[in-house]
């Protein structure tokens, strides 16, 4: 959605909620509501939009890498000091990196975490540099994220899109779609006008 679509979203959302069953009203307002103007994207949509759109330079970046990072665990990673990190440079010096991946540089596949300092040193750095070094991937103590990236020996678009569709499917579970049962969504279900026949 739009962001220029919330307003009506909000004001069609606020008089659908029932404050005597607040979650599973508002779960209702979505699922009965789907449509182009207030689309709440089914799984499928989801993972491949989160998998596939560029996240870089995006106010919430660094907010989902952390959660995905500390998702049902006990673990505490603050925003403060990280920024975001390119595992395959924004301009990765030849031939150590190869062909650029395009359209994926910016893709949550090829993003993570770093200290900003940490962010400076491996800058466009060759890919085994950045697992090894003191400052890189082995040593940075994101487990989740960087999983992926320290069991590889290489890194390109392959690469990328396979830890997007793995990192896609980790959000499935962080953010999981609303599921309500029959009985459950029948009582926010629109009741049907009744038809009006001549005699009326």
């Amino acid at each position: 959605m739009r962001s220029t679509g919330l307003n009506h979203m909000f004001i069609a959302l606020n008089n659908k909620i029932k404050p005597e069953d607040y979650l599973n009203s508002v779960k209702a307002f979505f699922l009965l509501n789907n449509v182009d103007s207030y689309e709440f994207p089914d799984d499928d949509k989801f993972a491949r939009a989160f998998a596939s759109q560029e996240m870089y330079g995006k106010l919430t970046c660094r907010f989902i890498l952390c959660r995905l990072e500390t998702w049902n665990t006990r673990r505490i990673v603050t925003l403060d000091g990280l920024s975001v990190e390119h595992v395959f440079p924004v301009k990765p010096k030849r031939p150590e990196w190869g062909v650029p991946p395009g359209e994926l540089l910016d893709t949550v596949g090829n993003l993570t975490l770093a200290h900003w300092k940490d962010n400076a040193a491996l800058s466009n750095k060759p890919f085994a540099e950045k697992l090894k070094m003191d400052q890189g991937y082995r040593k940075s103590g994101l487990s989740r994220l960087n999983e992926d990236i320290v069991n590889r020996e290489k890194w390109g678009e392959e690469e990328i899109r396979y830890r997007g569709k793995e990192l896609a499917k980790l959000a499935l579970k962080v953010w999981p779609y609303p599921r309500m049962k029959e009985n459950e969504i029948a009582p926010f279900s629109e009741e049907p006008e009744p038809e009006r026949s001549l005699q009326d």
